[in-house]
């Protein structure tokens, strides 16, 4: 790879790869500052990339107080081999999203390095109050840094980390912008706040774009099936943006599209007969019961469950197994490969790097309401059973829309059952949830008890706002910083 000719450089090409299927790239300036690239490649062409820098410093004295008050985008890396010990901090800057242009780009560095000095000089600063040196790496000694440089897992380490299936946020005491108060003071609140949200109104898709960006720009990722069209590219109006006090430039978010049958599906692994007579809507006759026989051998296609069909030798339930063949091919026909596949967390909730969440919108186009209650229901139950396995921690790690009324009212069938129980017990892991209503008496009342906070979106991009431990106040959304 070539040497980027960008402010603060030469920025010689150090290390690239692909991380979580996206190339990213790492080039060091001759102060032995990195910067670093995570590209948006939409085939050949690529249409921005996830842009950041990092200071690195070796390190004299007492880790121990110091790793936790280090300041916000440190990280500590440890190096202990039988020839070497040491201990190096890294500073980064916050992520940003950056269109592929030479301006954008030349803009990018120079706030990046603004930025980088600024959180440099904190940690020099706080390093003083616990007696620990901070050495800047080009005035390091040569060793230190050929041991931090020469090690071809270390520079990685420093910036990109996954851990379970998806994503632990390193930004939990983050706060989310919602907008402004009617006193003209920022609104905010805490990004764990947002774990079980309850949005209602007529139209909640401003507060709901608000909501996803500050949960991606925080780490988290999210999970929608409806609207989001245009929020790949930067929003262009910025005109409100200094009275609102938004601080970040526009930005299209990081987005991956999933197509049901392609590479979005209904595992039958989680369906009972119950479940698979509801979201297919073939009812609960004595055909979908002998189908319950062959999901309880968890097969993987629906040809594993044809195949089962004709096996019937059992003269009464030949002609019910012939339906559930048809019933099958019917299905293939109709939503071919759907329930063909299985449903992987990190293909859901894989974020673009360690601070950056994603968005995985889920084309609904053409779904009859049964299948798309499914496809909401395999997020939700795949993140919940996939986390729980993991023993993931309570902390927010992606945040699945849920907009289907009998999904989180008081439906009585067993797909409705099913998804208010996870919706109720998702938090626990981790899972949250974003409840999209027209009414707000609409929604189950233990979700509504149980909600960290819940928002309602008035005329005029007004909205209340109630966080479950404050008293409600209203405020004006602010503008996005993606295209509505």
């Amino acid at each position: 790879m070539k040497t980027l000719d960008l402010p603060h450089g030469p920025w010689k090409a150090l290390l690239t790869g692909t991380w979580s299927d996206r190339e990213i790239s790492y080039h060091e300036n001759p102060d032995k500052e990195l910067l670093v690239m995570i590209y948006d490649r939409r085939g050949e062409d690529i249409r921005g990339m996830v842009f950041f820098m990092v200071k690195l410093f070796t390190l004299d004295g007492n880790m121990g107080t110091f790793a936790d008050n280090a300041g916000e985008n440190t990280i500590l890396v440890h190096k202990h081999t039988p020839t070497y010990k040491g201990t190096f901090l890294a500073v980064t800057t916050s992520p940003e999203y950056v269109k592929f242009s030479p301006r954008e780009l030349i803009d990018a560095a120079d706030k990046h390095y603004d930025e980088l000095e600024q959180r440099a000089a904190e940690a020099r600063k706080k390093s003083g109050d616990y007696s620990v040196k901070l050495i800047e790496a080009r005035y390091s000694q040569v060793k230190d840094t050929n041991e931090l440089f020469g090690e071809p897992l270390a520079i990685p380490a420093i910036v990109v980390r996954k851990e379970g299936p998806g994503l632990v946020s390193t930004q939990q005491t983050g706060r989310l912008h919602l907008g402004i108060t009617l006193d003209n003071k920022k609104a905010e609140e805490p990004i764990k706040s947002f774990i079980l949200t309850v949005l209602h109104g007529k139209d909640t898709a401003r507060a709901m774009q608000v909501i996803m960006e500050g949960c991606v720009m925080s780490g988290v990722s999210g999970v929608v099936f409806e609207g989001f069209d245009k929020v790949e590219a930067p929003a262009t109006n910025t005109d409100d943006y200094g009275k609102y006090m938004v601080e970040a430039d526009p930005m299209g978010m990081p987005v991956r599209r999933f197509k049901p049958g392609a590479d979005y599906f209904i595992p039958l692994k989680i369906l009972n007969k119950e479940l698979f007579g509801d979201i297919t809507g073939a009812g609960h006759g004595k055909e979908v019961e002998l189908i319950g026989r062959a999901l309880e051998k968890a097969p993987e296609n629906l040809n594993a469950v044809i195949a089962s069909m004709l096996q019937v030798k059992e003269e009464e339930s030949r002609y019910f197994a012939a339906r559930a063949v048809r019933l099958c091919r019917l299905l293939q026909l109709a939503y071919p490969g759907l329930f063909d596949g299985t449903l992987e967390p990190k293909e859901i909730v894989a974020p673009w790097l360690k601070r950056m969440g994603r968005v995985a919108i889920v084309n609904t186009e053409g779904v009859s309401a049964p299948i798309r209650k499914g496809l909401v229901y395999a997020a939700l139950r795949t993140l919940y059973d996939s986390y729980k396995k993991e023993f993931a921690g309570g902390e927010i790690k992606v945040v699945v829309v849920v907009s289907e009324p009998e999904l989180y009212g008081r439906g009585q069938s067993s797909i409705d059952h099913e998804a208010n129980t996870l919706i109720k017990m998702a938090n626990e892991y981790g899972v949250g949830v974003c409840i999209r209503a027209e009414s707000e008496m609409d929604i189950d009342p233990d979700i509504r008890l149980n909600s960290t906070i819940t928002i309602q979106e008035l005329e005029s991009h007004g909205a209340s706002v109630r966080e479950h431990s404050k008293n409600p106040y209203r405020i004006s959304l602010r503008p996005t910083l993606s295209a509505e």
